[in-house]
């Protein structure tokens, strides 16, 4: 039997009494769900940006190996590991970007060839297909260059970059030709376990950061110079 809404003896204490309100969530329950949430962040945080590093250094290795057997392939069709200049001569070289043009990274990078004379008529490029220079996993401003060792005719003076021969204790001797890998803002910590995997040549009697396929200094917010290929 429905009742009259004009009966008098309906309270509105009553009426309100009869209709449910929803009831939200206590500023207590909120702060707690919100602890637990810093709870789980402050113990996964760790967690998480060690599988980023070891992600990072992982590819980073996979690019020195890419960049390995890309010069390499360019050394066996070209003749040298040196950048050809517009005549195809091998010509030493120091860039200030990956995207300098007649740096060694643009030309492995060419998929025409920029001319036909000299040892341009046996390029067969491009020869980093699957490497994305601009953006390094490890730090940041990658640069690939190539060089003579010394200060003779045709070479360019390369100060503090003295990587040990393969298995050897010595500099590589002047009048060989060197490629190598500068990256900057990498700091001391990656640069061991990046030295752990790379270097195939280090002197236990020796600081990893001045002996070695890889080096580091801590100029520029840490740079690192890794040993591509010489000859």
């Amino acid at each position: 039997m429905s009742q009259n809404p004009n009966d008098p003896s309906l309270e509105p204490d009553s009426l309100s009494e009869s209709i449910p309100t929803p009831k939200g969530v206590g500023w207590w329950q909120f702060l707690m769900s919100v602890a637990v949430c810093i709870g789980v962040v402050g113990w996964a945080a760790p967690w998480i940006l060690a599988k980023v590093r070891a992600s990072r250094l992982t590819a980073s290795v996979a690019l020195v190996g890419e960049l390995r057997a890309g010069v390499g392939r360019y050394q066996s069709d070209v003749g040298t590991i040196l950048p050809l200049d517009p005549a195809g001569q091998g010509v030493s070289r120091l860039s200030s970007s990956v995207t300098e043009p007649w740096s060694l990274s643009w030309v492995l990078t060419q998929e025409i060839p920029p001319s036909v004379r000299g040892a341009w008529s046996r390029f067969r490029g491009p020869y980093l297909r699957r490497v994305r220079l601009d953006t390094p996993p490890l730090g940041r401003d990658l640069r690939l260059d190539a060089a003579g060792v010394g200060t003779g005719r045709g070479s360019v003076s390369v100060p503090g970059f003295h990587p040990a021969t393969l298995g050897g204790e010595t500099a590589i001797p002047q009048g060989h030709t060197v490629v190598w890998l500068t990256i900057d803002r990498v700091d001391h910590e990656d640069f061991l376990r990046f030295d752990e995997r790379i270097d195939r040549f280090s002197g236990k009697s020796v600081a990893p950061e001045q002996q070695g396929e890889a080096l580091w200094t801590p100029k520029d917010g840490g740079t690192l110079q890794v040993l591509i290929l010489h000859r």
